[in-house]
């Protein structure tokens, strides 16, 4: 390879200075790109009430959230004059009994309603897929209402 310039006795160090240099700099924004992305649960508002759900549903309108791959549909409300339903099963999240239901809309969308008599929060999370994956629907909305919570009169 021809030189341009007489070899100089720093050469050797600048070239090496650099290439450390160069390797501190892309670590560096390897750090910065994993923490841009770092995926963190997200709060879901609605009137009166607000819970935290997964980094992967995301909200649409006050109350609604979708996953991202719209497998799921999650709803949190809150009504002061809740209604016992006497065919549902009472469930302990959060240290607080949930009664559960399990139904089928007019359109064939199977959901699953997820209440709180006392404060009166309900979650519901909806099957936007057939066939349903039910486990990870009732995981779902049970871990979201173990974080429900009111946040002031319905």
């Amino acid at each position: 390879m021809p030189r341009l310039l007489p070899a100089r006795r720093w050469h050797r160090s600048a070239t090496v200075f650099f290439t450390l240099c160069a390797f501190a700099l892309a670590s560096m924004e390897g750090v910065a790109v994993a923490g841009a992305v770092r995926l963190q649960p997200r709060t879901l508002h609605a009137e009166g009430a607000q819970t935290v759900v997964p980094w992967y549903v995301v909200e649409l309108i006050p109350g609604v959230a979708d996953t991202a791959d719209y497998q799921f549909q999650v709803q949190l409300r809150r009504s002061a004059d809740f209604p016992h339903r006497t065919e549902s099963r009472t469930i302990d999240l959060g240290s607080h009994p949930w009664e559960e239901r399990r139904a089928i809309d007019s359109d064939g969308v199977r959901y699953i309603e997820l209440a709180e008599p006392q404060t009166g929060l309900l979650v519901s999370v909806a099957c936007l897929r057939d066939p349903c994956a039910e486990d990870r629907r009732d995981a779902l909305a049970q871990e979201v209402a173990s974080h429900a919570r009111t946040t002031g009169p319905p």
